[in-house]
């Protein structure tokens, strides 16, 4: 079953996020936006130094709070610098086939942007699950649900794929870019057990998906093999 998300997202200080961006992420930001060079790499290095201290949250397109997960801050300063959008093709392809109560399925979650805009523009109406393996992306993602004050949004920790086994997934120094395959040298293996989608519904909390949305840096067939039971009418694809 997926793996749960710690105890202590409970005790997050709702305020500390929602406060001014500190000065280590503002200097990160600024970095990104005027440097020459490194625009990605130094403010990967930022949060991965100054992290623990770092609770802040972006604004997205729709206006939902991103909470930052400062091991992958330069993904956060591209948002910001973007104006709270990314991938917006994506994001709009699947406002476009959602519709009033509808079951979300955001498969390769990651940071979360798309999940928290489709539950912050359709609110109540529409239910999402996110899917995501990444521990500090998924644990960022459940302080973004718990910042907005989603109750139609349920994180799954977890790694879908066309079995149930225990496999390796390739944490990259680029952290949105992991993958099953090593993309890179010196990518770090996290053990993870692989479960489908198939799997997961038959085991009966999940309901059935009216729309689901598949972005895991090419695996995303071996996703749709091990969903081929689970019927769904409408499937968008990066």
């Amino acid at each position: 079953m997926p793996a749960t998300i710690g105890d202590d997202i409970d005790n997050i200080v709702v305020e500390q996020y929602r406060g001014a961006l500190p000065l280590t992420f503002r200097f990160a930001y600024w970095w990104a936006k005027y440097a020459p060079r490194a625009k990605g790499w130094l403010p990967r290095r930022i949060g991965r130094t100054f992290g623990p201290a770092m609770s802040c949250s972006v604004r997205t397109r729709a206006g939902a709070y991103l909470a930052v997960d400062p091991v992958n801050l330069d993904f956060y300063c591209l948002v910001k610098l973007r104006n709270g959008i990314w991938e917006e093709d994506v994001l709009d392809a699947c406002l476009k086939v959602i519709l009033p109560g509808d079951i979300f399925y955001d498969i390769g979650a990651n940071a979360g942007i798309l999940t928290v805009d489709v539950a912050q523009t359709f609110g109540k109406q529409v239910t999402v699950h996110a899917f995501e393996p990444q521990p500090t992306l998924a644990r960022s993602l459940a302080i973004s649900i718990l910042l907005n004050g989603f109750q139609n949004v349920q994180l799954h920790q977890a790694l879908l794929g066309d079995r149930v086994y225990e496999t390796d997934f390739f944490i990259a120094d680029h952290g949105i870019h992991s993958s099953l395959i090593a993309r890179e040298a010196g990518a770090t293996p996290l053990n993870c057990r692989m479960e489908t989608l198939d799997a997961l519904v038959a085991s009966g909390p999940l309901p059935l998906p009216t729309v689901i949305k598949i972005d895991v840096e090419g695996a995303e067939l071996q996703v749709l093999r091990g969903a081929w039971q689970t019927p769904c009418p409408r499937v968008v694809t990066q």
